[in-house]
């Protein structure tokens, strides 16, 4: 975990996390539920705890105040490699084919309000 700080204040403007899944994800709708699900979750966390919000630079949070990765710890192409927020922008990469998975490959890219749409129809 990790973050921009406000240097006048010396409060968070942004928190940085990384999270592991040993979950094969083989395609986005599947990544594109779990990535959502996590997002929304940190959020409502961060923003309905006092001892928390006592060290942030503004309330509440926002995605845009939040970057959210999430690594598939045993995935092979061409299942979901990683996934992670940008600001507004979600990201899906698959890993290259070669030992090392490098360099990963964008599979797809939707904004989170577009994620939230898609999972309620």
């Amino acid at each position: 975990m990790g973050g921009g700080l406000d240097h006048e204040s010396g409060k968070h403007k942004q928190i940085d996390i990384v999270l592991g899944t040993s979950k094969e994800i083989c395609d986005v709708r599947t990544a594109r539920v779990l990535l959502v699900e996590t997002i929304t979750e940190f959020l409502n966390y961060i923003n309905t705890r006092e001892d928390i919000k006592a060290y942030l630079a503004t309330t509440p949070f926002t995605i845009e105040n939040i970057h959210v990765g999430i690594l598939c710890e045993h995935s092979t192409p061409p299942n979901i490699g990683h996934m992670f927020n940008y600001g507004q922008y979600l990201c899906y990469y698959v890993y290259g084919d070669n030992p090392s998975r490098i360099p990963s490959i964008e599979i797809h890219e939707e904004t989170f309000e577009e994620a939230k749409n898609i999972l309620s129809q």
